[in-house]
C-alpha cells in the first residue's frame, strides 16, 4: 500500500498533465520538455542499472551494427531536412470573394528565366545536377572496372591455355625422343647379337674344318 498509493496519485497527476496542460501548450516547448524529460529519465536509469549494463554481454554483440545505425538515422535526418527546406509547409488559403470586374486576357506567360529563380530552386537545381554527374561518374568507373576485370580474366585464362598447351607439346615431344631412343637401342641390340652370332657360326664352321683336316 505504501508503493501502491503514491504510484497511483503520480499516474493520475501525469495523466492530468497531458490532457489538460500540454495540449495548451507551444509544440516548441512540448518538444523541448519531452527532450529533458527523456535525458532525465536515461540518466536515472543508467545510474540505476549501472552494474547491470557493465556485467551484461549480450549488448557486445550489438557493438558491429552500431556505424550502420548512426549512417541509416544520418541519412532519415538529412532527407527530412532537405524536404523541410525545399518543400515548405502547405497552408490553406480561404476562398476569396469573386470580383465583378472580369479578369483582362493577360498577355503570354514567359518560361521564368534563371535570373527569376529563387535561391532554394536553383540550389536544389544544382544539387540534383551534381547527383546525377556523380551517379553518372560511378556507373562509368564501375563499368570500367568490370571490363578491366574480364579483360584480366581473359588474359589470364589465355595465358594459362597457352602454358598448357606448351607443357602438352613438350611432354609429347620427350615421349616421342624416348620412343626413339628405344627404337635405336632394339636395332642396335639385334644388330649386335645378330652379329655375334654370324661370329660364333664362323668360329665353328672353322672349328669343324680344322678337326677334319
Amino acid at each position: 500500500m505504501e508503493l501502491l498509493v503514491p504510484g497511483i496519485w503520480v499516474i493520475l497527476g501525469a495523466v492530468a498533465v497531458i490532457f489538460g496542460i500540454v495540449p495548451r501548450l507551444g509544440p516548441t516547448l512540448v518538444l523541448i520538455a519531452a527532450a529533458a524529460l527523456l535525458g532525465v529519465g536515461i540518466y536515472h536509469h543508467y545510474n540505476l542499472f549501472h552494474n547491470e549494463y557493465r556485467l551484461a554481454t549480450w549488448s557486445d554483440k550489438l557493438r558491429t551494427y552500431g556505424p550502420a545505425v548512426m549512417i541509416i538515422i544520418m541519412v532519415i535526418f538529412i532527407l527530412g531536412f532537405i524536404f523541410t527546406l525545399f518543400g515548405g509547409p502547405s497552408i490553406p488559403l480561404p476562398n476569396m470573394a469573386e470580383s465583378p470586374v472580369e479578369a483582362t486576357p493577360s498577355p503570354v506567360e514567359e518560361s521564368p528565366s534563371p535570373a527569376n529563380e529563387s535561391p532554394a530552386e536553383s540550389l536544389m537545381e544544382s544539387v540534383t545536377n551534381a547527383a546525377a554527374n556523380a551517379a553518372a561518374n560511378a556507373a562509368a568507373a564501375a563499368t570500367g572496372a568490370i571490363a578491366t576485370g574480364l579483360n584480366a580474366v581473359k588474359n589470364t585464362a589465355a595465358a594459362g591455355l597457352n602454358a598448357a598447351q606448351n607443357v602438352a607439346a613438350q611432354a609429347v615431344n620427350y615421349a616421342r625422343g624416348n620412343n626413339r631412343r628405344n627404337l635405336n637401342r632394339v636395332r642396335f641390340n639385334d644388330e649386335g647379337n645378330n652379329y655375334n652370332n654370324n661370329n660364333n657360326t664362323r668360329r665353328r664352321n672353322n672349328g669343324s674344318l680344322y678337326s677334319h683336316i
